[in-house]
């Protein structure tokens, strides 16, 4: 077993920026895991996390930045088009920010009334007329509000050659801008 490190958020955006490895004495190394935190700290923003990940889960293996360039697709959305990458997966990060640059978190209430997050932060995409699968990690209540929108599209799902849109849209009732970033990950 491993213990992964997550530090360094980026507070004016909301999200992960680093994840630092701290390989056990048995001198493997580690990336971030799809399991629960065992150590949570939120003090406003999120500011330490750590995770145990075992050998048999799937943790990434390289990251690799895509260049994106957003573009307003309406009140409050934004898309981008890039080429499908041919194998792994292509993360998508979005984040809200009031029109003088500063995040702007959206709260929908919490439970039991609250509004599922998947639909106050809309993140899809598509290849031509075909509707493509966007695994999201978000689609909760989530009582404390949220900033931005994290997505994966596996390259499984694409065809290749032909564009792939992303499209993202905020709930939000004020104006807001938004920047976002694409990864290609290998598992």
């Amino acid at each position: 077993m491993v213990m992964v490190y997550v530090n360094d958020v980026d507070s004016d955006v909301g999200s992960l920026t680093v994840a630092r490895q701290l390989p056990l004495a048995s001198g493997s190394d580690a990336a971030m895991a799809e399991v629960p935190p065992t150590f949570w700290s939120p003090l406003g923003q999120l500011i330490a996390m750590v995770r145990y990940v075992s050998p048999d889960q799937t943790t990434e293996i390289s990251i690799a930045p895509v260049p994106v360039a957003l573009h307003a697709a309406g009140t409050n959305a934004v898309d981008f088009t890039v080429d499908p990458p041919a194998r792994g997966m292509l993360r998508v990060i979005l984040r809200k920010k009031t029109p003088d640059g500063f995040i702007r978190r959206t709260w929908a209430g919490g439970p039991p009334s609250g509004q599922n997050m998947a639909k106050v932060f809309a993140l899809s995409a598509r290849q031509g007329d075909r509707t493509i699968p966007v695994r999201l990690d978000y689609d909760k209540i989530v009582w404390s509000g949220m900033s931005w929108a994290v997505g994966e599209i596996d390259s499984a799902d694409l065809q290749p050659g032909q564009p792939l849109i992303v499209h993202f849209h905020s709930a939000e009732k004020d104006s807001v801008t938004f920047d976002g970033s694409a990864y290609l990950v290998q598992y």
